[in-house]
């Protein structure tokens, strides 16, 4: 099990490649038109690679806090050192242009993107703020948090009533 999930990984590690050449250079590079399609895949073979990797996990509802936590334990330093960078960035723009009038904004920002919940403010200036890209952090933490819950549900559901439900969808795009 662990060779498959590693050979995963590796389609996993060219789209992230991807989508940062995507972030870092968009129009240069037309083969890479399709950023979309690398993220939907990149997100959904992690969502898969989660699933078979972390079975301890899915045992009950109750380890939801466990399995966030071994989640924010990773990403966290990280997150809440570009924040400081962000603001860093920020502050000497502020002094620079002796213009201080969006400090309480940036402080508001400082907040949301602390706690990643920028993704559920339905603003681009919020949602986009400091660290950019961290508002794929913000939209991970949500889904970490709803796995297992939803993986319980399913688990009670009928393999059937799961095959119609997925054929529904597919039949309706």
């Amino acid at each position: 099990m662990h060779n498959k999930i590693e050979s995963l990984q590796s389609w996993r590690a060219i789209m992230a490649i991807m989508i940062f050449i995507l972030h870092v250079c968009p129009e240069k590079i037309p083969l890479l038109a399709g950023g979309n399609e690398a993220l939907s895949f990149f997100i959904i073979l992690s969502g898969f690679v989660l699933g078979m990797s972390d079975r301890e996990y899915l045992v009950s509802v109750n380890s939801v806090g466990k399995f966030v936590g071994k989640r924010l334990k990773k990403i966290f330093p990280l997150h809440i050192f570009m924040i400081f960078l962000c603001v860093l960035l920020e502050l000497i723009t502020f002094m620079a242009n002796h213009d201080f009038s969006n400090f309480l904004n940036l402080m508001g920002k400082v907040v949301i993107d602390s706690a990643m919940l920028q993704a559920f403010v339905p603003n681009e200036n919020w949602y986009f703020s400091l660290n950019g890209v961290s508002w794929y952090l913000s939209a991970m933490m949500y889904f970490y948090i709803i796995f297992i819950p939803i993986y319980q549900a399913l688990k009670k559901v009928s393999m059937n009533f799961l095959k119609n439900l997925l054929w529904g969808g597919y039949c309706s795009m």
